[in-house]
Protein backbone atom coordinates (compact mmCIF):
# COMPACT_ATOMS: atom_id res chain seq x y z
CA UNK A 1 0.00 0.00 0.00
CA UNK A 2 0.98 3.65 -0.55
CA UNK A 3 0.38 6.18 -3.24
CA UNK A 4 -2.93 6.39 -5.09
CA UNK A 5 -5.35 8.35 -7.25
CA UNK A 6 -7.98 10.40 -5.56
CA UNK A 7 -9.51 10.84 -8.98
CA UNK A 8 -12.02 12.97 -7.47
CA UNK A 9 -10.09 15.92 -5.92
CA UNK A 10 -6.67 14.82 -8.35
CA UNK A 11 -4.48 14.17 -5.50
CA UNK A 12 -1.96 11.51 -4.84
CA UNK A 13 -2.40 10.80 -1.36
CA UNK A 14 -0.57 8.10 0.76
CA UNK A 15 -2.64 4.96 2.04
CA UNK A 16 -0.66 3.39 5.28
CA UNK A 17 -3.58 2.10 6.80
CA UNK A 18 -2.93 -1.64 6.06
CA UNK A 19 0.83 -1.23 6.55
CA UNK A 20 0.02 0.15 9.69
CA UNK A 21 -2.59 -2.69 10.59
CA UNK A 22 0.22 -5.65 9.80
CA UNK A 23 2.47 -3.41 11.98
CA UNK A 24 0.75 -4.25 15.33
CA UNK A 25 0.58 -7.51 14.15
CA UNK A 26 4.17 -8.67 13.51
CA UNK A 27 6.77 -9.80 16.27
CA UNK A 28 9.78 -7.02 16.46
CA UNK A 29 12.46 -8.70 13.99
CA UNK A 30 14.59 -7.82 10.82
CA UNK A 31 12.36 -9.50 9.20
CA UNK A 32 9.31 -7.77 10.30
CA UNK A 33 10.94 -4.19 9.31
CA UNK A 34 11.86 -5.81 5.63
CA UNK A 35 8.31 -6.70 5.29
CA UNK A 36 7.06 -3.53 6.59
CA UNK A 37 9.30 -1.63 4.11
CA UNK A 38 8.80 -3.78 0.91
CA UNK A 39 4.65 -3.28 1.57
CA UNK A 40 4.96 0.65 1.01
CA UNK A 41 4.56 1.72 -2.30
CA UNK A 42 5.94 5.38 -2.95
CA UNK A 43 7.44 5.22 -6.92
CA UNK A 44 8.01 8.87 -6.73
CA UNK A 45 9.71 9.28 -3.53
CA UNK A 46 6.82 11.94 -1.44
CA UNK A 47 8.19 10.12 1.55
CA UNK A 48 11.62 9.28 1.14
CA UNK A 49 12.90 11.30 4.11
CA UNK A 50 11.22 8.50 5.86
CA UNK A 51 11.84 4.87 4.17
CA UNK A 52 15.31 5.83 3.88
CA UNK A 53 14.89 5.17 7.79
CA UNK A 54 13.76 1.84 7.67
CA UNK A 55 16.27 1.32 5.03
CA UNK A 56 19.19 2.24 6.96
CA UNK A 57 18.26 0.46 10.30
CA UNK A 58 17.76 -2.49 8.63
CA UNK A 59 20.98 -2.22 7.11
CA UNK A 60 22.59 -1.53 10.68
CA UNK A 61 20.78 -4.60 11.95
CA UNK A 62 22.39 -6.59 9.12
CA UNK A 63 26.36 -4.85 9.97
CA UNK A 64 25.50 -6.25 13.61
CA UNK A 65 24.93 -9.99 12.35
CA UNK A 66 21.09 -10.18 14.04
CA UNK A 67 19.32 -13.20 12.78
CA UNK A 68 16.31 -12.57 11.03
CA UNK A 69 13.53 -14.20 13.44
CA UNK A 70 15.86 -12.86 16.56
CA UNK A 71 13.63 -10.12 18.84
CA UNK A 72 14.62 -6.85 18.63
CA UNK A 73 15.52 -5.83 22.21
CA UNK A 74 17.38 -2.18 23.74
CA UNK A 75 18.07 0.45 21.48
CA UNK A 76 17.18 -1.66 18.83
CA UNK A 77 13.71 -2.17 20.18
CA UNK A 78 13.08 1.82 20.70
CA UNK A 79 14.23 2.36 17.23
CA UNK A 80 12.14 0.01 15.98
CA UNK A 81 8.77 0.82 18.01
CA UNK A 82 9.49 4.67 17.10
CA UNK A 83 9.48 3.96 13.06
CA UNK A 84 6.07 2.23 13.39
CA UNK A 85 4.89 5.40 15.53
CA UNK A 86 6.44 7.87 12.72
CA UNK A 87 4.33 5.49 10.50
CA UNK A 88 0.77 7.21 11.80
CA UNK A 89 2.44 10.79 10.50
CA UNK A 90 2.43 9.85 6.73
CA UNK A 91 -1.34 8.85 6.12
CA UNK A 92 -1.92 12.87 6.28
CA UNK A 93 0.64 13.17 3.17
CA UNK A 94 -1.57 14.60 0.35
CA UNK A 95 0.08 15.61 -3.17
CA UNK A 96 -1.41 17.75 -6.27
CA UNK A 97 -1.21 15.12 -9.08
CA UNK A 98 -1.38 18.53 -11.74
CA UNK A 99 1.96 20.38 -12.07
CA UNK A 100 0.18 24.23 -13.64
CA UNK A 101 -2.70 26.26 -13.07
CA UNK A 102 -4.72 25.57 -15.66
CA UNK A 103 -6.38 29.07 -15.92
CA UNK A 104 -3.28 31.16 -16.24
CA UNK A 105 -0.76 31.31 -19.26
CA UNK A 106 2.70 29.92 -18.66
CA UNK A 107 5.95 32.08 -19.28
CA UNK A 108 8.87 29.32 -18.76
CA UNK A 109 9.24 25.92 -17.29
CA UNK A 110 12.31 24.76 -15.73
CA UNK A 111 13.85 21.86 -13.62
CA UNK A 112 15.74 22.25 -10.57
CA UNK A 113 17.94 19.35 -8.63
CA UNK A 114 19.22 19.21 -5.12
CA UNK A 115 21.70 16.43 -3.90
CA UNK A 116 23.20 15.74 -0.31
CA UNK A 117 24.63 13.02 1.32
CA UNK A 118 25.74 12.34 4.86
CA UNK A 119 27.72 9.45 6.95
CA UNK A 120 24.04 7.07 6.56
CA UNK A 121 22.57 8.21 3.41
CA UNK A 122 22.42 10.26 0.04
CA UNK A 123 19.81 11.48 -1.71
CA UNK A 124 18.67 13.63 -5.20
CA UNK A 125 14.92 15.20 -5.30
CA UNK A 126 13.66 17.50 -8.13
CA UNK A 127 11.71 20.29 -8.57
CA UNK A 128 9.61 22.44 -11.20
CA UNK A 129 9.86 25.79 -11.50
CA UNK A 130 6.96 27.42 -13.22
CA UNK A 131 6.77 31.23 -14.14
CA UNK A 132 3.54 32.25 -15.43
CA UNK A 133 2.85 35.28 -17.47
CA UNK A 134 1.27 37.55 -14.75
CA UNK A 135 4.73 37.02 -13.13
CA UNK A 136 4.06 34.53 -10.27
CA UNK A 137 6.47 32.00 -10.22
CA UNK A 138 4.88 28.42 -8.80
CA UNK A 139 7.87 25.42 -7.52
CA UNK A 140 6.67 21.60 -7.49
CA UNK A 141 7.96 18.53 -6.52
CA UNK A 142 7.97 16.02 -8.74
CA UNK A 143 10.42 13.59 -7.40
CA UNK A 144 13.19 12.12 -4.88
CA UNK A 145 15.07 9.11 -4.35
CA UNK A 146 17.67 7.75 -1.12
CA UNK A 147 19.85 5.21 -1.15
CA UNK A 148 21.83 4.08 2.37
CA UNK A 149 25.71 4.93 2.14
CA UNK A 150 28.24 2.16 1.31
CA UNK A 151 29.13 -0.36 3.61
CA UNK A 152 33.01 0.21 2.93
CA UNK A 153 33.42 3.30 4.40
CA UNK A 154 33.45 6.79 2.73
CA UNK A 155 34.42 10.49 3.26
CA UNK A 156 31.58 12.87 3.24
CA UNK A 157 32.67 14.59 -0.28
CA UNK A 158 33.04 11.17 -1.76
CA UNK A 159 29.54 10.45 -0.78
CA UNK A 160 28.57 14.06 -1.93
CA UNK A 161 29.76 12.97 -5.13
CA UNK A 162 28.07 9.66 -5.24
CA UNK A 163 24.48 11.65 -4.54
CA UNK A 164 25.50 14.21 -6.90
CA UNK A 165 25.78 11.00 -9.54
CA UNK A 166 22.32 10.40 -8.39
CA UNK A 167 20.69 13.38 -9.08
CA UNK A 168 21.79 13.72 -12.81
CA UNK A 169 20.40 10.56 -13.86
CA UNK A 170 17.73 11.06 -11.80
CA UNK A 171 17.34 14.57 -13.48
CA UNK A 172 18.14 13.68 -16.76
CA UNK A 173 15.22 10.91 -16.19
CA UNK A 174 12.56 13.65 -15.52
CA UNK A 175 13.94 16.21 -17.59
CA UNK A 176 13.53 13.73 -20.62
CA UNK A 177 9.66 12.57 -19.86
CA UNK A 178 8.54 16.13 -19.28
CA UNK A 179 10.02 17.17 -22.73
CA UNK A 180 8.02 14.49 -24.43
CA UNK A 181 4.83 15.85 -22.35
CA UNK A 182 5.72 19.21 -22.96
CA UNK A 183 6.59 18.70 -27.04
CA UNK A 184 9.51 21.39 -26.06
CA UNK A 185 13.26 20.68 -24.21
CA UNK A 186 13.23 21.81 -20.65
CA UNK A 187 16.26 23.51 -18.96
CA UNK A 188 17.60 21.41 -15.57
CA UNK A 189 20.42 23.06 -13.02
CA UNK A 190 21.61 21.18 -10.61
CA UNK A 191 22.37 22.44 -6.69
CA UNK A 192 24.36 20.48 -4.21
CA UNK A 193 26.30 22.26 -0.66
CA UNK A 194 29.63 20.29 -1.20
CA UNK A 195 32.35 22.49 -2.17
CA UNK A 196 34.52 19.45 -2.87
CA UNK A 197 32.22 17.65 -4.82
CA UNK A 198 31.13 21.10 -6.73
CA UNK A 199 35.03 21.32 -7.54
CA UNK A 200 35.69 17.71 -9.16
CA UNK A 201 32.36 18.26 -11.28
CA UNK A 202 33.49 21.95 -12.53
CA UNK A 203 36.73 20.99 -13.30
CA UNK A 204 38.81 18.98 -15.75
CA UNK A 205 41.90 17.72 -13.85
CA UNK A 206 43.08 14.08 -13.46
CA UNK A 207 41.12 13.51 -10.60
CA UNK A 208 42.15 9.79 -8.69
CA UNK A 209 39.96 6.69 -10.41
CA UNK A 210 36.92 7.24 -7.90
CA UNK A 211 36.16 10.67 -8.59
CA UNK A 212 37.10 10.38 -12.36
CA UNK A 213 34.61 7.59 -12.77
CA UNK A 214 31.93 9.55 -11.15
CA UNK A 215 32.49 12.44 -12.62
CA UNK A 216 32.09 10.90 -15.86
CA UNK A 217 28.93 9.31 -15.14
CA UNK A 218 27.46 12.57 -13.70
CA UNK A 219 28.92 14.34 -17.46
CA UNK A 220 27.30 11.63 -19.53
CA UNK A 221 23.88 12.81 -18.68
CA UNK A 222 24.85 16.98 -17.53
CA UNK A 223 27.51 20.10 -18.55
CA UNK A 224 29.86 21.30 -15.77
CA UNK A 225 28.12 24.49 -15.99
CA UNK A 226 25.10 22.87 -15.00
CA UNK A 227 26.11 22.91 -11.49
CA UNK A 228 26.05 25.15 -8.41
CA UNK A 229 26.38 25.67 -4.65
CA UNK A 230 23.14 25.69 -2.55
CA UNK A 231 23.73 27.04 1.25
CA UNK A 232 23.01 23.72 3.51
CA UNK A 233 19.80 24.95 5.18
CA UNK A 234 18.24 25.57 2.09
CA UNK A 235 19.09 22.34 0.49
CA UNK A 236 15.46 20.12 0.51
CA UNK A 237 18.11 17.13 -0.04
CA UNK A 238 19.37 17.40 3.56
CA UNK A 239 15.88 16.06 5.22
CA UNK A 240 16.21 12.65 3.50
CA UNK A 241 19.86 12.49 3.53
CA UNK A 242 19.49 12.39 7.75
CA UNK A 243 15.97 11.20 7.73
CA UNK A 244 14.88 14.18 8.72
CA UNK A 245 10.82 14.10 8.96
CA UNK A 246 9.67 16.62 11.42
CA UNK A 247 6.43 18.25 10.22
CA UNK A 248 6.33 16.37 6.55
CA UNK A 249 3.28 17.04 5.42
CA UNK A 250 3.62 20.89 5.91
CA UNK A 251 7.39 21.34 5.39
CA UNK A 252 7.41 24.11 2.50
CA UNK A 253 11.57 23.34 1.90
CA UNK A 254 10.30 19.86 1.04
CA UNK A 255 7.33 20.14 -1.07
CA UNK A 256 8.73 23.98 -2.66
CA UNK A 257 12.05 23.25 -2.80
CA UNK A 258 14.64 26.35 -1.47
CA UNK A 259 13.20 29.46 -1.21
CA UNK A 260 15.47 31.46 -3.91
CA UNK A 261 13.99 29.45 -6.41
CA UNK A 262 11.01 31.62 -6.47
Amino acid sequence: MGANWDHEVDLFQLELSHVIKCSKNLPPTKRSLLRLAAMIFDPLGFISVFTINLKAFFQELCLNKLAWDEPLEGSYRKSYDSLLTQLHKFSLVSVPRCFFDKHMEIKSVELHGFSDASERAYAAVIYLRIQYVSGEVDTKFITSKAKVAPIKKQSIPRLELLAACLLAKLGSNVQEILAQELNSAIQINYWIDSMPALCWIRNSKPWVQYVRHRVSEILKVSTRHQWFYCPGPQNPADLPSRGIHANLPTNSLWWEGAAFLK
